[in-house]
């Protein structure tokens, strides 16, 4: 469940940062469009080496994800304590 409520989060926001940033609107059609997937050109499924070709796309999902990821913070342990500088985290 929280997987799925991720990625529509992260689709949601990607249209809403399409919406307004014209240009990479424009930049991902033509992606599309030259790489026959307009809705008038398909002729057939969306494979694995069709979506490869997509590098526009793929960078702004990456940016999407970078800039507001669908789990906030990186739930992690510190495993030995550490020392940076003249903060301690101590090992849990």
């Amino acid at each position: 469940m929280l997987q799925i409520t991720g990625i529509s989060s992260a689709v949601c926001t990607m249209l809403l940062e399409l919406a307004r940033h014209g240009h990479a609107t424009e930049r991902a059609s033509q992606e599309l469009f030259h790489n026959d997937l307009m809705e008038t050109q398909r002729d057939g499924d969306l494979t694995e080496e069709k979506m490869s070709d997509l590098t526009y796309i793929d960078h702004l999902v990456k940016e999407v994800l970078r800039l507001t990821p669908p789990m906030g913070g990186g739930y992690r342990h510190v495993l030995r304590t550490m020392e940076i500088e003249v903060s301690c985290s101590p090992a849990h």
